[in-house]
């Protein structure tokens, strides 16, 4: 089953960047990794986070023009604290939490994509 896109909400971020709710990657060959493996951040993947306070949202750093995913607080829960939310996502990860280990996965791919691209 394909990712399904995840609506685009704008949201200001503390690094100059702006975010919109990620878009889930595009469809490509599926390599044989289960789909708990993949790094593709889909639409229930998104609603799953954001009932814990948190989410992955498509960044533009407008310094650099690169576009990437990161993680930030959703709602009330982490009180507008974005490293707060970073942290319990790490935690969690490191716990061999499914969804916060995908999610920090996801992340870390589309940072190492950005290097040498750039938004047009």
């Amino acid at each position: 089953m394909a990712p399904v896109p995840v609506a685009k909400k704008s949201r200001p971020s503390a690094s100059r960047s702006t975010s919109t709710t990620a878009s889930s990657a595009k469809a490509g060959k599926k390599t044989g990794a289960s789909t708990a493996d993949s790094a593709e951040w889909t639409e229930h993947d998104q609603a799953a986070a954001e009932q814990e306070g948190w989410g992955v949202f498509t960044c533009i750093d407008m310094s650099s023009r690169k576009v990437f995913l990161e993680m930030q607080h959703h709602g009330p829960r982490f009180k507008g604290d974005d490293q707060r939310a970073r942290e319990h996502i790490a935690d969690r990860a490191l716990g061999n939490d499914r969804l916060a280990s995908k999610a920090v996965r996801a992340v870390f791919r589309s940072k190492v994509g950005t290097k040498g691209r750039t938004a047009k």
